[in-house]
């Protein structure tokens, strides 16, 4: 429509052709797509997010949605769509992202002692346990079963310290918020990996009781973990 022709200053002609992709956000478009034939084939309403650009050269984020106008058979006649500019709210999360994370880096950096405890102990447990399978194999008759036993528990402490190390820079990562299926059982797991060494520094002994089969939950993934951070900081 008019609308569009001014917001894109293209001509009215591109519309009814792909020469319209060039408005879309070239990292938007496949996703786009997909969405919009998905929803043609399956004949539901089509919602998604995109940025497109305007006349003057710059981007802004739309909300695009479009329903089907069907004859009395169910037959599709037609689409009629709307994009609705949601420039502003956009950024408006994208300044929530960026406080939640500074509130992130900062708490972590108010733990950098206690992280360093939970990291550093299994690293020492495995410089240990390598040693004691080095001391049994340089003896005259070495038992292999303790020398596979000390192996295993290296094994075990190097894998705990990556598994420190990864969630703590899930956490320091700053990414856009991005929504998906979120094991909420995985993210305590997660969190109690940091925290258990800040709990000990205060005394305080954690227990889970967590439900076998909790149901998944489509989240950010991050902000998840920042709230039960929070709430385990708090009651320690």
């Amino acid at each position: 429509n008019q609308r569009w022709v001014e917001y894109t200053g293209m001509p009215a002609t591109f519309a009814s052709d792909s020469d319209w992709y060039a408005a879309v956000y070239p990292e938007d478009l496949n996703r786009y797509l997909d969405s919009w034939h998905t929803s043609v084939a399956v004949a539901v309403p089509f919602e998604e997010e995109a940025r497109f650009r305007g006349a003057d050269g710059q981007y802004r984020w739309f909300m695009l949605r479009a329903v089907p106008l069907r004859d009395e058979q169910g037959s599709i006649l037609r689409w009629y769509g709307i994009m609705t500019d949601i420039e502003d709210r956009k950024r408006a999360e994208q300044l929530q992202a960026d406080l939640t994370h500074e509130n992130r880096v900062n708490t972590m950096g108010e733990m950098v002692s206690s992280i360093s405890h939970e990291v550093l102990q299994p690293i020492l447990a495995s410089t240990l346990h390598a040693e004691s399978a080095v001391g049994f194999l340089d003896s005259d008759s070495p038992d292999l079963d303790e020398v596979r036993k000390a192996a295993k528990s290296c094994l075990e402490a190097g894998r705990r310290a990556s598994s420190i190390i990864y969630h703590l820079r899930s956490l320091y990562k700053k990414t856009p918020p991005r929504r998906e299926v979120v094991a909420v059982n995985d993210a305590v797991g997660d969190i109690l990996e940091l925290l258990r060494g800040e709990a000990s520094l205060y005394g305080v002994s954690i227990r889970t009781e967590l439900a076998a089969e909790a149901p998944a939950v489509f989240a950010v993934r991050v902000q998840v973990q920042q709230v039960l951070m929070n709430l385990m900081l708090n009651a320690i």
